[in-house]
């Protein structure tokens, strides 16, 4: 299974993820606020940028804080994905996500979150620096010992 892998020291703050996520999201529309990927900047001069997506985690949270069980695992991405027609909108989920992956929006039924696009997912095939990317979960150990490398 592919996950999305996150190296904030390539993230340039362009906010080309958020731009494409949101267009596909929306359904050919641009709004980076409607997005499920979101670039945190901290810093005096906003210098350090970090892409903050969810990580499809095994023991998810947020699927074990939701009281109508709306979320399930697609079976062809692995994608941890919310039922729109179970989802009832409480926002116990974005409590419940330790890395703040989950968001809500005012005009919104349901929480934004990421679904890997079906497989192809565009803030990945969008981003410019290489900071995001989307690899083999068994890669994960590999790429941080190679980095720590060189």
């Amino acid at each position: 299974m592919k996950k999305i892998l996150v190296d904030s020291e390539k993230c340039s703050g362009c906010r080309i993820c958020e731009s494409v996520c949101s267009y596909h999201k929306l359904g050919n529309k641009f709004n980076r606020k409607k997005a499920a990927i979101k670039i945190v900047v901290e810093g005096e001069l906003g210098e350090n940028n970090t892409p903050v997506i969810c990580r499809h985690c095994k023991k998810a949270k947020c699927s074990e804080a939701c009281p109508v069980e709306a979320f399930y695992q697609d079976e062809k991405t692995g994608a941890l994905v919310i039922d729109q027609n179970k989802c009832i909108g409480c926002g116990l989920c974005a409590e419940a996500c330790p890395f703040g992956a989950i968001y809500l929006h005012e005009e919104l039924s349901i929480p934004l979150k990421c679904d890997l696009c079906g497989g192809e997912p565009l803030c990945v095939k969008y981003c410019v620096p290489t900071a995001i990317t989307y690899e083999d979960e068994q890669r994960l150990g590999a790429l941080r010992r190679e980095k720590g490398v060189q």
